[in-house]
């Protein structure tokens, strides 16, 4: 299949592509997002949308994880996803506190580094579904929008390029994108640990 073909499968169910994509990788599609509308291959607000309702249904899952299976599946699977009994007791600590600020704040810090502890924890936590998801909109609804707006000023230096550059542009952008959401992770998750000891 080549390039036209797949931009054209893409054309036609683009909307269903980028939601399951988000769930799967939510920062990356976002940003690219934002090169898709800049040119004008999508509208600005079903894309939003569609990025915010697939982020946040991902995010229900992991609440409905924790708050239905915390305990059978964190034990068994729980290390290949950084959630740790040491990270989970820690972020249980931090919930008793101000639960609606740490869902906020860590829709737009990466999660301080420990997304998936903080959604799983936050079900097992019990915490109401209602206040759990209003907490994350209001984050996520900033997330989103930083990121396509990155994703846009990317579009405006893309639609300047010659035709050989384009295509190694945007493997470009799509690394330094994942590296960067990578190192924030990373760099948040040392100093969450650190901060610990």
């Amino acid at each position: 299949m080549d390039f036209s073909s797949l931009l054209s499968l893409f054309l036609i169910y683009k909307y269903p592509i980028i939601f399951l994509a988000t769930i799967v990788e939510g920062p990356i599609i976002m940003a690219m997002a934002g090169l898709i509308i800049r040119l004008g291959l999508a509208g600005f607000w079903p894309i939003y949308i569609t990025l915010m309702v697939a982020d946040l249904t991902g995010d229900t899952i992991w609440y409905g994880v924790g708050y239905y299976f915390a305990h059978p599946v964190t034990e068994k699977y729980g290390k290949y996803f950084g959630l740790t009994p040491k990270i989970i007791a820690r972020t249980k600590e931090i919930f008793q506190s101000h639960p609606k600020k740490i869902l906020f704040l860590s829709k737009i810090t990466f999660g301080f580094g420990f997304p998936l502890a903080i959604l799983v924890v936050a079900g097992m936590s019990k915490i109401s579904f209602k206040k759990y998801i209003s907490s994350l909109f209001f984050g996520q609804f900033i997330f989103t929008g930083i990121l396509i707006y990155v994703g846009y000023f990317f579009g405006d230096f893309y639609v300047t390029l010659n035709k050989d550059l384009k295509f190694i542009s945007i493997v470009a952008f799509l690394v330094f994108i994942a590296l960067v959401t990578t190192g924030i992770r990373s760099y948040l998750k040392n100093r969450n640990m650190e901060t610990e000891n």
